[in-house]
C-alpha cells in the first residue's frame, strides 16, 4: 500500500525547471507586448491589461511561462470571459468566480 502511494506521488509529481533571467526576460515581455495589443483590439477599450508574475520581474528566476492578468468594469466581465473563451483554453484547474476566470494556451510560445 505504501509504494502504490508514492508511485501515485510520483505520478502528480511536477519536475520544474528554472531558468535564468537573462534567457527569458526579453522574450516574456516582447511576447506581451505582442499579446497586448492583441487583446486590446478585441476587448472593451477601457481594460486594464498587465504583466504580472516572475517574468514581469527584472532579475527573477522563472519557470518562464508569461502570467497577466486583465481587469475590467465588473458590468464588462461576463461580456470579455466569453471572448476570452473564445481565444484560449479555460484553466479548470484554477477557482472560477463571477468576477475571476482564468485561461491558459499551452500551444502558444514567445519563439
Amino acid at each position: 500500500m505504501v509504494s502504490s502511494m508514492k508511485n501515485q506521488e510520483l505520478q502528480r509529481s511536477e519536475c520544474v525547471v528554472m531558468l535564468s533571467p537573462d534567457m527569458v526576460g526579453p522574450v516574456a515581455e516582447e511576447a506581451f507586448q505582442t499579446l497586448r495589443q492583441q487583446l486590446l483590439a478585441k476587448l472593451p477599450k477601457d481594460v486594464d491589461i498587465e504583466h504580472i508574475g516572475a517574468t514581469s520581474i527584472p532579475g527573477c528566476l522563472t519557470k518562464g511561462d508569461l502570467d497577466i492578468v486583465i481587469r475590467v468594469q465588473h458590468a464588462q466581465f461576463a461580456e470579455v470571459d466569453r471572448n476570452l473563451a473564445r481565444l484560449f483554453i479555460r484553466n479548470v484547474g484554477s477557482v472560477r468566480t463571477d468576477s475571476f476566470s482564468s485561461f491558459k494556451d499551452d500551444a502558444r510560445h514567445p519563439r
